[in-house]
């Protein structure tokens, strides 16, 4: 999402991320990855929980997403090891100003990002 906060803020919007790690650690993988929008930390899960975000053990960690991961190693980015639930799906969300959600992609795999596109068509 690094490369696209420009695209986002020139459509008036920001973007967040929620990690279930410790404060420590958020901080640690933002300045590892020169992240320059807002990560925030929800140890108890309640985002994932009220997003009904799943888990999976095949799909945190099945033959497609080592390929995907063999694919990216090729590529020259890292993959780094879960520090937290390793089974905990991702997800990503659109949401206006008062809360209103515009887009809801819930992840079916740990390598299944939301397409960028469409996080944007979302915000139009």
């Amino acid at each position: 999402m690094r490369e696209f906060v420009d695209e986002f803020e020139e459509k008036g919007a920001r973007i967040v991320a929620i990690g279930m790690g410790i404060p420590a650690m958020a901080a640690n993988f933002k300045e590892e990855n020169d992240i320059s929008f807002l990560l925030l930390v929800d140890q108890e899960q309640r985002t994932y929980k009220s997003l009904e975000l799943e888990r999976s053990l095949v799909a945190a960690a099945g033959p497609q997403v080592w390929w995907k991961g063999a694919k990216s190693i090729l590529k020259g980015h890292g993959v780094a090891r879960a520090e937290q639930d390793w089974q905990q799906l991702g997800g990503a969300m659109v949401v206006a100003k008062g809360g209103r959600v515009l887009f809801v992609h819930r992840a079916e795999t740990s390598s299944d990002n939301a397409p960028v596109d469409r996080l944007l068509e979302a915000i139009s």
